[in-house]
């Protein structure tokens, strides 16, 4: 693949980093594949058993469309939350992306089983992800895995890990 995306993805974590190694897998799976691709993501770790889960869900979202985000991954607790704010997002131009199916619209959906194929369902979402934000063929997606495969082989294992720091929406803004 000669396409190479550019810009920022945010990931709304449900879990605080090291709670659960499923929930960190999809995390490390979706930095992994958007890396390798030339996207920077961004994890917002908000842990859905915290009174304000929703709001700031909502208020992440809203910060990463005022930061002009390209993509926002969301990971589906409540099938009905974050729907006004990925509802803002979709009319900003942001595309929305989720791990379990809302019962709003978003751009894609990813539906899994089981929490130990987070890493591999991760970086298909991903890919879906890519595909969207360069607009190239799936066709000529599947032609590159091979380089990110290669790629990803040539990354220190350093450059995978993700900041344990705690990130909020002012975060956001570009660095």
């Amino acid at each position: 693949m000669t396409s190479k995306a550019s810009g920022r993805v945010l990931y709304l974590n449900p879990m605080d980093y090291g709670t659960n190694p499923g929930v960190d897998a999809i995390a490390h799976g979706l930095h992994h594949r958007l890396e390798t691709s030339g996207l920077e993501l961004r994890v917002v770790f908000n842990d859905f058993s915290r009174a304000d889960w929703r709001e700031r869900a909502a208020s992440t979202i809203d910060a990463a469309i005022a930061a002009k985000f390209r993509a926002v991954v969301i990971y589906v607790l409540d099938p009905m939350e974050p729907a006004a704010a990925v509802a803002r997002a979709r009319k900003a131009g942001l595309q929305v992306f989720s791990f379990e199916r809302p019962r709003f619209p978003v751009d894609g959906s990813l539906v899994y089983p089981n929490f130990n194929q987070g890493t591999y369902m991760a970086e298909h979402l991903a890919d879906r992800v890519l595909q969207a934000l360069v607009r190239i063929r799936d066709d000529e997606l599947h032609a590159g895995e091979a380089a990110l495969d290669q790629a990803a082989e040539e990354v220190s294992p350093e450059r995978l890990c993700l900041a344990l720091a705690a990130v909020e929406a002012d975060h956001l803004a570009p660095t």
